[in-house]
């Protein structure tokens, strides 16, 4: 298991090298989430994530009173299920795997539940993995 982390900057440039489409997210209905018809402000769950990620330094839309916060922290508390099966989809992992997190969110109706259950298949340590695997984990400078 790795115990890598990066800044909230850093692993929101890592998410825009990704698909914003993946063919398994989009086929079970996860893009039904996204977009302007369901009154929220992203475009799809990579606008979601970047939006998110790159907030974890500061207050961000939440008001955060914590600062300097890092992805880890952002991954194990992002409240958005469809958004963690697009990244874990995005980064390569396993189909069957990808398939198996579904599942075991369509068990929950509550949100926290809902983004546990694929926590709980999919860890931060597997993310970091797939991002080393991809060769991700040094993302290029953008300006924000």
């Amino acid at each position: 298991m790795s115990d890598k982390d990066f800044s909230g900057y850093a692993f929101a440039r890592i998410l825009t090298q990704l698909p914003a489409h993946t063919p398994l997210y989009d086929d079970l209905g996860g893009g039904a989430q996204d977009g302007d018809d369901n009154g929220v402000w992203y475009r799809d769950q990579r606008e979601h994530l970047i939006g998110w990620f790159s907030e974890l330094a500061g207050p961000g839309a939440y008001n955060r009173k914590s600062r300097g916060l890092k992805a880890r922290h952002g991954y194990n508390h992002f409240q958005c299920a469809e958004g963690l099966l697009w990244l874990a989809e995005a980064l390569g992992e396993d189909p069957q795997v990808v398939r198996a997190a579904y599942e075991a969110v369509s068990e929950h109706t509550h949100t926290a539940a809902r983004s546990a259950a694929v926590r709980r298949l999919i860890p931060w340590e597997r993310v970091v993995e797939l991002i080393i695997e991809k060769g991700l984990h040094n993302p290029p400078r953008h300006r924000w």
